[in-house]
C-alpha cells in the first residue's frame, strides 16, 4: 500500500529491525525519497495500527513473513518524508520493532533498489558517512556514491545502542533534512 506522494503525512511511522542467524541486520536501499540505507519502515496510514503496519511493510518491501514482533520503543522524531507535512507538522511518531521472519527476500522493485545484510561494523560505517555529510550541511552529494544510513536511522539505531555517536553528532539530526 504505497500512498500517493500528494497525500499529507499521517505523522506516524514504524520501523522494523530484522536480524538473521549471523546477527546481521537487514537493510534496504530505498528507491524513493528519503533515499539511503535503512531497515524496513513505513507510514501507519490505513494499516490499522503499528503492529499491523510493521507486518505489512515487511511483506510489501522485502517479501518476508513476520513470525514475531517485539516493540522496542516509541518516540517523536522531526524527520521529513516525501509527503506534504501532516497535522503535527514535519516529523513522525515512530514505533520501533524487532522482528523474526520466515521466507526468502523478494524486493519490491518500486520501493527497494537493493538489500544487504549488515553487521554492526557495517552499520557504524553507514552511520559515520551520514554524520559526516550532516556536519557539512548535506551539501556533498558525492557521499551518496557510497551507501549512507538515512538520518532518522542514525537516531533510531543509536537509541538502541546498535551504533555509537556522540551527543553532538546526534544533535545534528534534530532538524528535518
Amino acid at each position: 500500500m504505497t500512498p500517493r506522494p500528494d497525500v499529507p503525512c499521517d505523522n506516524t511511522s514504524i520501523g522494523v529491525i530484522i536480524t538473521d542467524s549471523q546477527d546481521r541486520y537487514l537493510l534496504i536501499d530505498r528507491a524513493t525519497a528519503p533515499f539511503g540505507m535503512a531497515p524496513v519502515a513505513g507510514h501507519i496510514d490505513q494499516h490499522g495500527g503499528p503492529e499491523f503496519a510493521a507486518r505489512n511493510e515487511v511483506r510489501e518491501e522485502v517479501g518476508l513473513t513476520v513470525v514475531s514482533l517485539r516493540q522496542l520503543s516509541e518516540t517523536w522524531l522531526p524527520n521529513s518524508c516525501r509527503r506534504p507535512a501532516g497535522p503535527e507538522g514535519i516529523g513522525h511518531y515512530w514505533t520501533l520493532y524487532q522482528a523474526t521472519f520466515a521466507g526468502q527476500i523478494q524486493m519490491a522493485a518500486d520501493e527497494v533498489r537493493a538489500v544487504q545484510w549488515a553487521d554492526r561494523t557495517d552499520l557504524q560505517t553507514l552511520a559515520e558517512r551520514a554524520i559526516a555529510n550532516a556536519r557539512i550541511g548535506f551539501a556533498d552529494q558525492s557521499v551518496y556514491e557510497k551507501p549512507v544510513l538515512q538520518s532518522v536511522w542514525v537516531l533510531l539505531l543509536a537509541s538502541q545502542s546498535l551504533i555509537s555517536a556522540s551527543a553532538a553528532d546526534l544533535a545534528i539530526f534534530d532538524l528535518p533534512h
